[in-house]
């Protein structure tokens, strides 16, 4: 199994969330692996001894039954592997090009620690309606003449929850720190990012040009319901995406210098307006729009869906790219003394939970021994 797949694995398991297969998966590579392929750091509180208690109460249970079918005995490797599954929920980041870690820093300390995102939403219906959706929930369904959240309890407005008959567009927006799911009409599930907005129709049907049209601005990810005779696209920052039935990921922030589309399920074409140039993906490819250009390469599709899974996940990612993932999760500034222009040399890679506090992230880049943050407030000073 790859490493993403490991990590993705051990967290469901802490989160009673793991299916059978998927334990028994956990448990074959727990009893095979080797120890010096982990090569990743872990900052570890308490779950060590949460995963500790776990593993070999399922371990128990599944060698005395005959799942388990080890190549060597596993009873002499429990403290390598606890040590090296823990590793894989917690941190792991890098200095590109210098992969060690510097014991020569002070932990960050603040007193007013910034907690990391959660769910929260703005819909803003086409008669000028404005709701701040709950946050108790994770996602909204745009019905044919009703609203509701994801596990089926009613949103109302007013005397009513349903909406507007007539043809007309609505929105639902991310504030910074915030991600939210959304079901539009036709049953198309999309699944927005920090500071994002998606802008659709209200009804599906008798659409301009037989076509399911919607407006993203930042990032999101798409299931679109399949519908060979109205074609779906996403139009955002000068790029156009189109499909029939897909799964795929778009991000397109605005202050980003480039535009990427990620496919992971059937085909898409991305045209970039600008130069009026279309290129069509296949799943495993990305297409990037930048400079007025756009190019195809093969995509890291772990890395690309990870917001979603509740990770930041990079591979030789430049500093500031990084900063604004950390601003845009954890609704903060950062403040480069020296200027923007003195960080431009360095790139990180790895992988970090998005459920910790911002705090704890930090620590984690200051180990690489390449920067330094203090935080004061929602505004974080950065140095070298």
């Amino acid at each position: 199994m790859q490493k993403e797949e490991i990590q993705i694995l051990v967290h469901k398991y802490l989160n009673d969330k793991a299916t059978e297969d998927e334990l028994k998966q956990l448990s074959i590579w727990y009893s095979t692996a080797h120890i010096e392929e982990i090569e990743w750091m872990a900052e570890v509180n308490n779950e060590e001894e949460l995963l500790k208690d776990a593993m070999l109460q399922y371990i128990k249970k599944e060698a005395s039954i005959g799942i388990l079918k080890p190549v060597r005995r596993l009873w002499a490797r429990i403290a390598t592997g606890i040590a090296a599954a823990v590793a894989l929920i917690a941190f792991s980041i890098y200095f590109y090009n210098d992969h060690s870690i510097s014991n020569d820093y002070l932990p960050i300390v603040s007193q007013n620690d910034i907690a990391p995102g959660g769910k929260s939403a703005i819909l803003k219906l086409g008669n000028g309606k404005i709701m701040q959706l709950s946050n108790t929930h994770s996602g909204v369904v745009i019905g044919a003449n009703k609203l509701t959240y994801n596990d089926g309890s009613d949103i109302i407005y007013g005397s009513k929850n349903s909406i507007p008959t007539v043809q007309n567009f609505a929105s639902v927006s991310t504030p910074r720190g915030s991600t939210y799911q959304v079901t539009l009409p036709d049953g198309s599930k999309v699944w927005l990012n920090a500071e994002s907005r998606v802008t659709f129709p209200t009804i599906f049907t008798n659409h301009v040009k037989r076509q399911r049209r919607v407006e993203l601005v930042g990032e999101a990810y798409f299931e679109v319901t399949k519908d060979r005779r109205n074609p779906f696209i996403v139009v955002s920052r000068g790029q156009e995406v189109m499909v029939l039935g897909t799964h795929f990921n778009v991000s397109s922030y605005p202050d980003d210098i480039s535009m990427k589309t990620t496919l992971l399920e059937g085909a898409v074409k991305v045209t970039n307006l600008t130069g009026n140039k279309s290129e069509q993906i296949v799943p495993g490819q990305q297409a990037i729009i930048k400079h007025g250009k756009i190019e195809v390469i093969a995509a890291n599709i772990a890395e690309a869906t990870a917001w979603k899974d509740g990770y930041f996940r990079f591979h030789e990612l430049e500093f500031e790219a990084l900063m604004k993932k950390i601003s845009r999760w954890y609704n903060v500034d950062f403040i480069y003394e020296g200027g923007l222009d003195s960080y431009r040399d360095l790139a990180f890679g790895g992988t970090v939970s998005t459920a910790k506090p911002i705090s704890e992230i930090l620590n984690i880049i200051e180990r690489t021994g390449k920067v330094h943050f203090e935080i004061r407030g929602r505004n974080i000073k950065v140095s070298r």
